[in-house]
């Protein structure tokens, strides 16, 4: 009988306890939306702060390399493309292809 009284009453205060948990949640609505925002937020100006850290980074690690663009023309730059080896590719601005001799009038 004890046992009984006992199993019937568990449900009642479950539902009991559900609706003073959904109360409390409601009656601290806008202090849990604020805090939610403002560590959203805060979340966002974090990653804001490390991408903008790994950037500089990678600006300070690429500085040894600025020096070697390609197409810049000078063959010290490190081009290869640039060089003029003497074979006559047709494809650099000093090699030129030979003009045709003139034909002899008959």
């Amino acid at each position: 009988m004890k046992l009984e009284a006992v199993s019937d009453a568990i449900p009642g205060l479950f539902d009991e306890a559900e609706e003073n948990y959904l109360q409390a949640i409601d009656d601290n609505a806008d202090v849990l939306k604020e805090t939610y925002q403002r560590t959203l937020n805060d979340g966002f100006k974090g990653m804001a702060y490390f991408v903008f850290a790994c950037s500089l980074v990678g600006l300070v690690l690429l500085i040894p390399y600025k020096d070697r663009r390609r197409g810049s023309g000078d063959p010290e730059d490190g081009d290869p493309e640039d060089e003029s080896d003497g074979a006559g590719d047709g494809d650099a601005a000093g090699d030129a292809l030979p003009e045709p001799e003139p034909e002899a009038a008959a």
